[in-house]
């Protein structure tokens, strides 16, 4: 995959982000996991396109739109969108899993994070 075909789904989400909300976006991704269950994913070759985007797109409030693309590219039933929140001082941050490995973001940045809602 990629970089310029994850910036068009980074792009996508942004939009449908902002059209439809984050609910919308939600059973959008769960309804593309189903569908696509038992189909091989290339995950890797995802995360790694996505990992390049990061360096062209600052990932810095753009948590969100850019996790939700990646999840829906490898969307899979061992591929997770977490969604994290610290309190002091809050913040709030959205990455995407494979078991316990992190895909879109640094480790040590998500470790601070407390889960509150896996996709």
């Amino acid at each position: 995959m990629s970089t310029m075909i994850a910036w068009l789904g980074y792009a996508a989400a942004a939009r449908r982000l902002r059209r439809h909300g984050l609910q919308s976006e939600i059973v959008r991704l769960e309804r593309l996991r189903r569908q696509r269950s038992g189909k091989p994913r290339n995950v890797d070759c995802s995360a790694e396109a996505f990992v390049w985007l990061r360096l062209l797109v600052s990932p810095l409030g753009r948590c969100l739109p850019l996790s939700m693309a990646l999840a829906e590219r490898c969307a899979c039933p061992e591929v997770h969108l977490v969604f994290g929140v610290k309190l002091s001082p809050f913040a709030a941050h959205a990455w995407v899993q494979r078991d316990t490995e992190v895909l879109n973001d640094e480790l040590h940045v998500v470790q601070d994070f407390t889960p509150v809602l896996v996709v």
